[in-house]
């Protein structure tokens, strides 16, 4: 429980965890869209599995690429989003800050 205070701090940097989502992201997206419009089946152990599920193997690839394209992106699409306001956020409020101490450090 110590560091959960940690994992809720604003001013960590946020750049490496906003790489890491968004090449998540990407690569879901990629490999969920390409498993959802392939004109054939992709892998061979589908020709075994799916006809136990009443599917012909290409529609199961298509079903699961959709699955992994759609719903499985969304968190990662979530907290991409909340991490780049985050940024934002701290970065608004640095601004703010630092013009407001170097107009009282100025002679006027």
């Amino acid at each position: 429980m110590a560091s959960a205070p940690a994992l809720r701090d604003a001013r960590r940097p946020s750049g490496g965890a906003l790489v890491v989502c968004a090449a998540t992201l990407l690569q879901m997206t990629a490999l969920g869209a390409y498993l959802t419009f392939a004109s054939h089946p992709l892998f061979s152990p589908h020709f075994l599995t799916s006809p136990a599920y009443g599917l012909p193997p290409l529609e199961d690839q298509q079903l699961a690429g959709l699955l992994m394209w759609i719903p499985a992106s969304l968190p990662f699409a979530a907290a991409f989003l909340i991490r780049i306001a985050q940024a934002i956020i701290r970065s608004a409020g640095e601004l703010l800050a630092g013009g407001s101490a170097a107009a009282a450090r100025s002679p006027r």
